[in-house]
């Protein structure tokens, strides 16, 4: 689903759908199974980064309550949650990356004085560093999270805030992102047009589709006015 160019101005999501936040967690996970010898005494690899995986929740849970999870099935992995937490900063967002195609994007963007930014949910410390490793910012100073703000996605505030910083209006703004309810749905309530992220999914509701759907981040390009 797609439309002739309709935007002057972009907003990103973060976590897999600027970089693949999936196969960067993972990577995380099958790291501290090799490293801890606890965890192999119960459970195969595959297991563990599966279970990792579902108590994760693609990232929707905080990463002390996923850490305190971790902990419980695996007593001798860390001392306590504040360790866990801040050896996973150290660790996962080094772990993170743009591909080529996205690198693209996001300079061609730049390079037409296109406005954009990013509006992420997470924690700062871990985020910040994220933007570090990826370079993004350098790219852009409008980059927006929830753990600075107080207030998540979908909450419409802060698509506005992050409108503001960009300087453009929500009707000439496009939004893309990979959540269904809190990146689609909480966009288009904030007025922006939505390009989806599919990954390989199907719009999971029977309403409220996206504006556009997408294969790829840069596919987001052709929907921009010259």
């Amino acid at each position: 689903m797609s439309q002739s160019p309709i935007a002057s101005a972009v907003l990103f999501d973060l976590d897999n759908t600027l970089h693949d936040r999936d196969a960067a967690f993972q990577s995380f996970c099958r790291s501290l199974f090799q490293e801890n010898a606890a965890i192999s005494r119960t459970h195969t690899e595959e297991q563990a980064v599966a279970l990792m995986v579902e108590l994760d929740d693609a990232g929707e849970r905080s990463r002390r309550d996923l850490f305190a999870d971790i902990i419980r099935q695996w007593p001798e992995v860390y001392q306590d949650v504040e360790e866990a937490v801040r050896a996973y900063a150290a660790s996962y967002a080094q772990r993170v990356s743009l591909d080529s195609a996205t690198k693209q994007l996001l300079q061609y963007l730049r390079s037409r004085n296109t406005p954009w930014g990013i509006v992420t949910n997470g924690g700062a410390d871990t985020q910040r560093v994220k933007f570090q490793v990826l370079g993004l910012d350098g790219l852009t100073s409008t980059i927006v999270i929830s753990g600075e703000l107080g207030f998540r996605k979908p909450d419409p505030e802060i698509f506005k805030r992050a409108l503001a910083e960009i300087g453009a209006d929500a009707s000439v703004t496009i939004f893309v992102g990979d959540n269904p309810s809190v990146d689609i749905m909480g966009a288009a309530e904030a007025g922006m047009c939505t390009a989806w992220l599919h990954r390989g999914r199907s719009w999971p509701y029977t309403d409220q589709p996206p504006d556009n759907i997408l294969n790829h981040v840069s596919e987001v390009r052709g929907l921009l006015r010259s």
